[in-house]
């Protein structure tokens, strides 16, 4: 009995860390959310632009929209 719980535990931890790659792996491939999140940068309102070195509070180069 002490065995079986044991393996439902370690299912249930693989299973959690299979997850967790996934979702990692995901945003590591792409693209978009990882400039976004490792750079900091802002994405326009308007245009739907990734801007790198813009802060918010500034025009976005494409559309002229306040960021």
């Amino acid at each position: 009995m002490a065995m079986f719980i044991s393996l439902i535990g370690i299912a249930i931890v693989i299973i959690i860390a299979i997850r967790n790659m996934r979702s990692s792996r995901d945003t590591f491939l792409n693209r978009t959310a990882y400039l976004t999140e490792k750079t900091g940068a802002v994405k326009c309102h308007h245009c739907e632009a990734i801007m790198k070195r813009q802060k918010h509070g500034q025009h976005c180069p494409n559309c002229r929209c306040w960021v």
